[in-house]
């Protein structure tokens, strides 16, 4: 029984040095990366882009893990949601203005016509 223990002890050891040396390429290539099953990687990469994470989740699944792609379509995602956002005010005020056409020209202007 001892020979196991002292053989089992020594494969815990090889394991633990084994994950300990990473390279340095290793870990270089894993900050290129966006995990979109790590809730941590995919909450940064909604907070760094200014989404949610559902967003996120799409995009790696959409084109990739890359980090570089994946904030590239984020930050059209970005915008296309800005874009919405914006859209009812002007539509608010094309109505108000009473012609429905998106030109604002006020009475006054046209009874001095």
């Amino acid at each position: 029984m001892a020979k196991r223990a002292k053989t089992k002890r020594a494969q815990t050891k090889r394991a633990q040095t084994t994950r300990a040396k990473k390279s340095r390429s290793g870990r270089g290539r894993d900050r290129k990366l966006v995990a979109g099953g790590q809730k941590h990687e995919v909450r940064y990469a909604a907070k760094k882009a200014g989404v949610k994470g559902r967003a996120v989740k799409k995009a790696v699944k959409r084109v990739g893990q890359r980090r570089t792609k994946v904030e590239q379509v984020l930050a059209g995602v970005r915008k296309a949601v800005k874009r919405v956002a914006q859209a009812p005010a002007k539509a608010v005020e094309a109505l108000s203005s009473g012609n429905g056409s998106g030109e604002s020209s006020s009475p006054e202007t046209k009874s001095e016509s």
